[in-house]
Formats: structure tokens, C-alpha cells, sequence
């Protein structure tokens, strides 16, 4: 349910912000909606531009990766205390 509420409100509201902070650089805009605003955030950023949509779904791959690789450690982790 929080990704889909995080997804939602990053493909809304993530544009605005980011054009309001002055950024015009497609890969940024990317990465940015990719990281935080997941699968909505891909589809918004292809709105803006094909490179924005390319790099939103590899920042989005790539959090997905990174975050499976840190589960276990950080399981194990908490799991000590």
C-alpha cells in the first residue's frame, strides 16, 4: 500500500517540485522520479522525455537490486540486538 501511495504522490507531485527547484536535466529528472517515485514515477518521467523514462528505469532496477543485497545483512543485524 506505501509504495502505491509513494508511487502516486511522486508522479504527481515529483514534477513540480523538480521544476520548481530549476531542474532541467532529463538524466536527473530521471534518476530522481525513478528512485522515489517507482513504476509512476517511470511513466511520468516518459512523459517527459525518452532518456528520462530510460535512466527513471534503471534508477528504479537499480534500487531493487540494492535494496535485496542489503536485506539480508540488515536482517541479521536487527536480528543481533
Amino acid at each position: 500500500m506505501f509504495s502505491v501511495v509513494t508511487g502516486v504522490f511522486g508522479g504527481v507531485l515529483g514534477p513540480i517540485l523538480l521544476h520548481k527547484t530549476g531542474l532541467k536535466d532529463p538524466v536527473s529528472f530521471g534518476l530522481a522520479m525513478g528512485s522515489a517515485a517507482h513504476g509512476f514515477g517511470t511513466a511520468r518521467s516518459l512523459q517527459e522525455s525518452q532518456i528520462a523514462g530510460s535512466f527513471s528505469a534503471l534508477a528504479m532496477g537499480l534500487s531493487g537490486i540494492v535494496t535485496s543485497m542489503l536485506f539480508i545483512p540488515i536482517y541479521f543485524w536487527l536480528g543481533q540486538s
